[in-house]
């Protein structure tokens, strides 16, 4: 390490040794500052005595400025312009690696902010101070937090106030936090994703240096190679996760991401944690696997959730498969009830469990009590798109695979939505196809409750929302007329044969046009809760007594059986899973046979399953 002499008639370099530093032996002052045009660089020195050109430039009175002002406390000083040659590319990687250590270990900093105007009256001071470019500047953010002692100086060389006595307007300034600036809390207590925010405001002349100039905040180092532009801050991120398991590397946002211009899982720029400075991690699962980088992507074991679509009535073309990934990460300003935050991703055409991003924001709205029934999926997720993008594909909305749930809320003092048995049936066929296209109602199991406003809540269209109660009814009404040949009232006979032809307008121009419709019902489940008065009902009613369990193990443990039926069949009659009238001849397509129920109170789930 190159020191200057701070009481030596002219600019005077020194190598000092790492034990001299370390040890105490060697105190030096260290500054802080904007470059200007005319810096003094390390080649300047030994021609300065010669050159009365370069002592008249502000580069070269910026550093004897500060030599005099720290002399009377300190021998030697540090200025980047001038100790290190930078002609010399291992010395300026091995610089840049140490300068968090070097600022950390100095014996005083000085901020100097040369845009700032020395003034008696406070307000208009911290004014200047706050409008400041020195605060924009990607260097100068770990030059701020890196030392135990920052004195800022205004244009003059006058004093303006200490780092600890300027915290609040500081932290008001740079949104880092009062204990920070105070020196009262380790950095290694902040998140990633907070100490990335930070620095979401700051530039750097080089593209690389946002990456190089936060190794120090993060604890990490890495070679230097300008020229490679983003991927600096790609390795950046690399390296942090080698020594980091907090996944809220991942919490971040860009507008750019999109389903026509997916994203790798780590970000472009710090820029992109603007939004993300109250997440924290959370961890809600003692089993959960650490992440890991391989050659597919980065391995991660978390929850999947399938994404809820929005808007499908306007949109005139459709993505499916798109997933929400559950971080172990939670947004703080949220204390009350802590929410998983979760990003939006969607499978790689033809890649085996490899996903890209494809949502500009976080989903901050997962409920706890979600993840409950959700069992981790193993998942590979491209770290960047470094090869050349192919478009994921795209195309008009296909037919409507509809799944229509209908359940009961088994918690009471938690949110309807995190704890419906429709989250247990959303497991068992979110991986079914790709296709399908999912809308969840839910009960709350008072009794109150009118169906139609249960399905108008989970499936957009009114013309359907109308008339699910009635579907099932309505064919049960013309199987008996057509099936069995019963005497009765021809009125009924033609209302029945007419109420099946809506169902098939329902199908065909609501769904359209598709080669059948199988329907998927009277799934049974159990609640988790001791009442046994449940009303085998579209909505299950509810006792005095809710002695909950503590945790629901597994969602195959709560789904007994399911019937089917072929709309190609000529008898459209359910063949129920295992009923012996039907031995030999069943050809339900699609059933699932998990288990018995966990405890012996049922809710009705019903679902209409249109392919």
């Amino acid at each position: 390490m190159r020191l200057l002499r701070t009481r030596a008639p002219s600019l005077d370099l020194v190598e000092v040794g790492k034990e001299q530093i370390e040890s105490g032996e060697i105190r030096y002052a260290i500054l802080s500052h904007r470059w200007g045009d005319d810096e003094i660089t390390f080649q300047d020195i030994p021609h300065l005595r010669h050159d009365d050109e370069k002592k008249k430039t502000q580069g070269y009175q910026k550093i004897k400025r500060f030599c005099k002002k720290v002399a009377d406390h300190f021998e030697y000083a540090w200025i980047d312009t001038c100790c290190i040659n930078k002609d010399s590319s291992t010395e300026l990687s091995e610089a840049i690696n140490s300068m968090f250590r070097w600022y950390k270990r100095a014996g005083k900093c000085y901020a100097y902010l040369n845009d700032v105007s020395p003034s008696a009256d406070q307000g208009e001071l911290y004014l200047n101070v706050k409008q400041s470019r020195w605060f924009e500047r990607g260097w100068t953010l770990q030059e701020l937090i890196a030392p135990s002692n920052v004195m800022f100086l205004a244009k003059d060389w006058s004093e303006i106030g200490c780092r600890k006595s300027l915290s609040a307007l500081i932290s008001q300034i740079t949104l880092i936090d009062e204990s920070v600036l105070q020196g009262d809390t380790r950095l290694a207590r902040f998140s990633i994703a907070k100490k990335m925010s930070w620095a979401s405001g700051r530039v750097t002349t080089r593209r690389e240096d946002i990456a190089y100039c936060l190794m120090g905040i993060f604890d990490v180092s890495m070679p230097l190679l300008y020229g490679e532009g983003e991927k600096a801050f790609i390795r950046l991120q690399e390296e942090i996760m080698k020594d980091s398991d907090d996944q809220t590397l991942f919490a971040w946002e860009n507008s750019s991401v999109s389903l026509d211009h997916p994203s790798g899982l780590l970000a472009r720029s710090p820029m992109d944690f603007r939004n993300s400075g109250n997440i924290i991690p959370f961890k809600f699962s003692k089993a959960t696997t650490p992440f890991s980088v391989t050659n597919r992507g980065i391995r991660l074991d978390l929850p999947l959730l399938r994404a809820p679509e929005v808007n499908i009535q306007e949109m005139d073309t459709w993505t499916p498969g798109v997933d929400i990934l559950a971080l172990e990460c939670r947004d703080a300003s949220n204390s009350f009830f802590p929410k998983p935050v979760g990003i939006k991703l969607r499978q790689k055409p033809g890649g085996h469990s490899q996903f890209l991003r494809v949502h500009p924001r976080l989903e901050r709205n997962i409920h706890l009590g979600q993840l409950y029934y959700t069992k981790s999926t193993t998942i590979y997720a491209e770290k960047t798109l470094s090869r050349e993008y192919v478009e994921l594909p795209k195309t008009r909305r296909p037919n409507k695979n509809l799944v229509l749930c209908l359940g009961g809320n088994n918690k009471q003092n938690f949110p309807a939505e995190t704890c419906s048995n429709i989250q247990i049936i959303h497991e068992l066929v979110k991986g079914a196809d790709d296709l399908q296209n999912c809308y969840y109602g839910e009960v709350s199991g008072n009794g109150n409750e009118h169906v139609e406003a249960c399905v108008m809540s989970a499936y957009k269209a009114k013309y359907f929302s109308r008339h699910p109660e009635r579907i099932w009814n309505i064919y049960q009404d013309w199987y008996r007329a057509v099936m069995h040949g019963e005497d009765g009232d021809e009125w009924d006979y033609e209302n029945t044969a007419s109420s099946l032809i809506r169902i098939k307008n329902l199908r065909e121009k609501y769904s359209e046009p598709t080669d059948r419709v199988a329907f998927l019902g009277l799934f049974d489940t159990a609640m988790a809760t001791s009442d046994l008065g449940a009303k085998l009902s579209f909505h299950a009613g509810w006792g005095q007594n809710h002695n909950l369990p503590s945790e629901i193990s597994h969602p195959a443990l709560l789904v007994r059986h399911a019937v089917s039926l072929d709309e190609r069949r000529i008898a459209l009659h359910p063949i129920l899973v295992g009923d012996p009238m039907f031995e030999g001849i069943q050809d339900v397509e699609q059933v699932w046979f998990l288990g018995s129920h966990a405890v012996r109170t049922l809710s009705r789930i019903i679902f209409f399953y249109f392919t």
